[in-house]
Formats: structure tokens, C-alpha cells, sequence
């Protein structure tokens, strides 16, 4: 992987005032990215250096393509302030 796209949102409510007052997030996060074969790029894992030029091999000989990655998480906390 080599660029991405992210976008994050929340939304803080707080009730209350002083010691004790409550907190809510709501948190949502959002990804994606196109696994492609560009020339020119190489990537590192473990020591390992995979160029596109290596790996796009695969997909012309039929045993690999190209996807897109999309992630997305969505979390609500809450707590009371100290």
C-alpha cells in the first residue's frame, strides 16, 4: 500500500460542569485505497522490496487483480471527567 485516503468525523457531547461532568464520542473513520500495479513504485516488508513492475506480473499472467481496500470503524465512548 502505498497512498490511501482516510476521513475522520466525531462528535463530542459533554454534560455537566466541573469534576464529574459526562463525556460521549461518537467516532466514525473511514478508508480507502485502489490496489493497483503502477510502474515506478516498490513498497518494504520485512527487508523485502516488492516492486509493481514484479507484482503486476501476476495480474498479466491471470493470477492476481486489482481491488479496491475500503475500511470503515465506527466507535461511541463515554466517561465521566476527572
Amino acid at each position: 500500500m502505498g497512498g490511501y485516503s482516510v476521513w475522520t468525523k466525531a462528535r463530542v457531547t459533554v454534560s455537566g460542569s466541573g469534576p464529574g461532568r459526562e463525556v460521549a464520542l461518537d467516532l466514525e473513520y473511514k478508508f480507502y485505497d485502489r490496489y493497483n500495479w503502477d510502474a515506478g513504485k516498490s513498497v518494504t516488508i520485512a527487508g523485502i522490496k516488492a516492486s509493481d513492475e514484479a507484482m503486476g506480473e501476476f495480474h498479466r499472467e491471470g493470477m492476481a487483480r486489482e481491488y479496491d481496500e475500503i475500511g470503515s470503524l465506527h466507535r461511541s465512548l463515554e466517561w465521566k471527567a476527572p
